[in-house]
């Protein structure tokens, strides 16, 4: 939404300086807390246990555009694909248009074949073997 993101910007530099420029880390932080607080209002608690169930399926519209926690905790968000100018700045080549679902572990490199994340299941964590079946 860029929108969203002109307000983040603006509110931004009116607290640190018209001149000061804002990052993904940034925004990442951003996103981080207001998840996390949302996920503290649904869980009615500030115990980690359920503020871990809680935050899955949690969406926020961020300066980037919307993004939702999924069972990886990973996000879901909009690819873009930017070009470096002399200035330090970015020129937005490609915007996708649909949010992209991460999968935490490549299936492509054989130490993590076979393998995902599932932070709702306590047992499985962030790293278990995906049971399958040989034919």
């Amino acid at each position: 939404d860029p929108k969203a993101s002109r307000v983040f910007v603006e509110r931004y530099r009116a607290r640190f300086g018209p001149d000061e420029s804002v990052s993904d880390p940034m925004e990442s932080a951003y996103i981080g807390v207001h998840l996390w607080a949302q996920a503290v209002a649904r869980a009615g608690t500030f115990d980690p246990e359920p503020v871990r169930g809680a935050v899955v399926g949690q969406a926020l519209r961020a300066p980037g555009g919307e993004v939702v926690m999924r069972e990886n905790h990973h996000l879901s968000k909009f690819v873009r694909i930017g070009q470096v100018e002399a200035s330090g700045e970015f020129t937005i080549v490609h915007t996708g248009t649909r949010a992209v679902f991460p999968e935490p572990w490549s299936q492509y490199v054989d130490s993590t074949r076979g393998y995902a994340c599932d932070w709702r299941d306590a047992d499985r964590g962030g790293f278990y073997e995906v049971p399958t079946t040989q034919v």
